[in-house]
């Protein structure tokens, strides 16, 4: 039998604070060389938003073994439709173990990977956030930085005032922080952590705009043809990024940077594993800013599907379906 997990099943059995937990153990799998991860694939379908991208990984020991696949393009999915799956495996024999719907997973996820990087590299009395960008992916970064810093204020802006609005009063109620609309974008650099979560294709955080010990995560820019950082803030800062031979393929804001040469490949500091392990000291002053560039690994979502098909089995969530 195979068990067969829709959304609601999935934010049912895990939170956030958990997923922060099992993303940061994987992270630190991954950076002792106890995990399988190749680069994902992205294949181009003609006629096929977005295409069909496949991103496979497994942690070593017995502990998970599976898949994500991701279909369509931010801003073109239709909510009633599946475009985010993750296909989970026995680690002992290969069989079917789980299908599960990865919308709620890759929000989690993310969030988690942007709370440890921000745990290890914004200054620790960190209080006032910023957010550019009030989509599904932004919701869950404020709510995980809540979970390793003592937030108690957030700016947000989108060019949409109607988003805007209804991101502010749901997050303010959600998290019991005060969320405070600003309708100039370099207000939201005023603060102690900056979030980039947008579909941005040009470079709109600028340098002028940040100013000392400001710690920045930017995870919008997860494609070649997408950009939020000002190529000037780039080279001012300490940069972090999950995994660096993905990130340096498909992060926006470095392609373009390496290409112009205004960054060169080895001013990367360290990847997110490597501050875990404490093999890199992350921030080193009150002063610096710190970026942490994330593009999305496969061995968050494997980590995460694990621990959730482990839980819908205790708590007896899901359905069990018969492929044979």
């Amino acid at each position: 039998m195979v068990l067969l997990l829709d959304e609601g099943a999935v934010a049912e059995a895990i939170d956030m604070r958990t997923s922060i937990g099992v993303t940061e153990a994987a992270f630190a799998s991954y950076a002792k060389g106890e995990t399988l991860m190749p680069k994902r694939l992205h294949m181009a379908v003609d006629g096929m938003r977005g295409g069909l991208r496949v991103m496979p990984a497994a942690l070593m020991g017995g502990r998970a073994v599976g898949l994500k696949t991701i279909t369509g393009s931010p801003g073109a999915r239709d909510p009633r439709s599946t475009y985010f799956l993750v296909v989970l495996f026995d680690p002992s024999d290969g069989r079917l173990l789980s299908i599960m719907g990865a919308d709620v997973i890759t929000r989690l996820r993310t969030g988690a990977a942007s709370a440890i990087a921000t745990k290890y590299l914004s200054r620790k009395d960190s209080k006032l956030v910023g957010v550019y960008g009030t989509g599904v992916q932004a919701r869950a970064q404020l709510e995980a930085l809540t979970k390793v810093r003592g937030i108690t204020d957030a700016k947000a802006y989108d060019i949409s005032r109607e988003r805007l609005f209804a991101f502010c009063k749901e997050m303010s109620s959600n998290l019991d922080v005060g969320v405070e609309p600003v309708s100039e974008p370099s207000s939201a650099a005023r603060t102690d952590i900056i979030v980039t979560a947008t579909t941005s294709d040009k470079p709109f955080l600028m340098d002028s705009w940040v100013g000392p010990g400001t710690h920045i995560n930017a995870m919008g820019a997860n494609s070649p043809s997408k950009r939020e950082l000002d190529p000037a803030l780039m080279k001012k800062s300490r940069i972090f990024v999950d995994f660096k031979e993905q990130a340096i393929a498909e992060a926006g804001d470095l392609v373009e940077a390496f290409k112009s040469r205004d960054l060169l490949e080895s001013q990367i500091e360290a990847e997110l594993g490597d501050l875990v392990l404490g093999r890199n000291a992350g921030r080193n002053s009150d002063q610096e800013v710190t970026i942490f560039k994330s593009v999305g690994v496969a061995i968050e979502d494997v980590a995460l599907a694990g621990e959730i098909y482990e839980r819908a089995l205790k708590k007896g969530l899901g359905q069990d379906v018969a492929l044979t």
